[in-house]
């Protein structure tokens, strides 16, 4: 049961609020849950075939993991461990397409908008545009989320140390130009912050997914406790080698098309398996 306390933390008095009522509360834990698990199990499951295929962003990840995590800690240290576990939260922007592919990645969800009962104006090239009112408007997260003025000429290349900078770096909003392994330590390291409007997979502003963090933090959570003592592997098929095993693992993430929400086509084409490790 949710505590008095937790009730009252809701509601902002400096600002005149009347915080939320205990219905209110387990209303938006509901919506939590049942709105982001398949997301979620989604997004993980993708991350898992990538992280596969991709054996150096794997122990890219445990190299932070085993850097920043205590062990023998009797309790989670969240304050203490989720900001610096920055190559973990990277592996969730799974924003990229392969060059490979000539089809986008596509995000989970459309977001789509409305200009409501009144005209919208939009600048655009520094002119301004009328949209009517009631009119849907859906922006192409695809073009926006691979476009080369906001994320480099290999835009196209799943790369999540792209989102990962060095203290040592010039500029605190320059991607890193180099590929894995990241030449700095976890302790160097600092969250890359994208030009607002170039990166909305929980869309952005007031109405913004309210189980943003929420999605974060149990992504990161289940990273560490799954690649903590773990890795995964790809299982080749009879006659086929691990390299051909990894691309057809990469290959079956693209292939990809909307039922309910995005997901795999035919996934069961790929084994893997978990392997204990030191």
């Amino acid at each position: 049961m949710a505590s008095d306390e937790m009730f009252e933390l809701t509601g902002d008095k400096g600002m005149g609020g009347r915080g939320l009522t205990q219905d209110e509360v387990y209303g938006n834990i509901f919506v939590y849950n049942f709105a982001g698990h398949d997301t979620m199990a989604i997004t993980m499951n993708r991350a898992l075939y990538l992280l596969a295929a991709n054996p150096e962003v794997q122990e890219w990840s445990r190299e932070e993991i085993h850097a920043v995590v205590i062990y023998d800690d009797t309790q989670s240290k969240y304050q203490e461990y989720y900001p610096k576990l920055n190559r973990c939260l990277a592996v969730l922007k799974l924003k990229d397409t392969p060059a490979r592919n000539s089809s986008a990645l596509k995000p989970l969800i459309a977001i789509a908008k409305s200009t409501g009962a009144e005209p919208q104006p939009l600048t655009l090239n520094g002119k301004t545009i009328i949209i009517p009112s009631n009119t849907r408007v859906i922006p192409n997260i695809n073009a926006m989320h691979s476009h080369p003025r906001y994320w480099g000429s290999d835009a196209l290349i799943w790369r999540p140390n792209r989102w990962v900078l060095s203290k040592k770096s010039d500029s605190e909003t320059r991607i890193q130009e180099e590929h894995l392994p990241n030449k700095s330590t976890p302790e160097e390291e600092f969250p890359f912050s994208p030009q607002k409007g170039t990166y909305v997979p929980w869309s952005e502003g007031a109405r913004a997914c309210p189980g943003k963090k929420f999605g974060q933090v149990e992504f990161v959570a289940t990273m560490v406790s799954v690649f903590r003592k773990h890795r995964v592997e790809v299982v080749p098929e009879k006659g086929e080698s691990i390299e051909e095993a990894r691309k057809t693992a990469e290959k079956s993430v693209w292939d990809s098309e909307i039922v309910l929400l995005l997901q795999m086509k035919k996934p069961e084409l790929v084994g893997v398996k978990w392997v204990e490790v030191e």
